[in-house]
């Protein structure tokens, strides 16, 4: 048995640097399906009926500051050794 289905996801993102040390990001995202077929209720018969299928989710990310340290070697090469970047994300999705 074959199904035909057809699936659309748009994601739009907006990045903001308010200040050089902090970044924000946030996105809209969304999941739309729609089924060419369905069941019908209370059995497993396959109808010609549609379905429509859809979710979001929205994402917000802090990022900053970084934090870092520049050791130096022997020859006076510069090897990094030390990232600390703290975060701070949230996703809401719609059930």
């Amino acid at each position: 048995m074959r199904s035909q289905s057809l699936a659309f996801s748009p994601q739009l993102t907006f990045p903001f640097t308010p200040v050089s040390w902090l970044t924000l990001s946030s996105s809209f995202s969304s999941n739309i399906n729609y089924y060419f077929q369905s069941y019908a209720p209370n059995t497993q018969d396959i109808v010609d009926d549609s379905i429509l299928i859809s979710n979001y989710a929205l994402n917000l990310e802090f990022v900053g500051p970084v934090f870092f340290k520049i050791y130096y070697g022997a020859e006076n090469t510069a090897k990094l050794k030390h990232i600390i970047e703290p975060d701070i994300s949230y996703r809401y999705e719609s059930p």
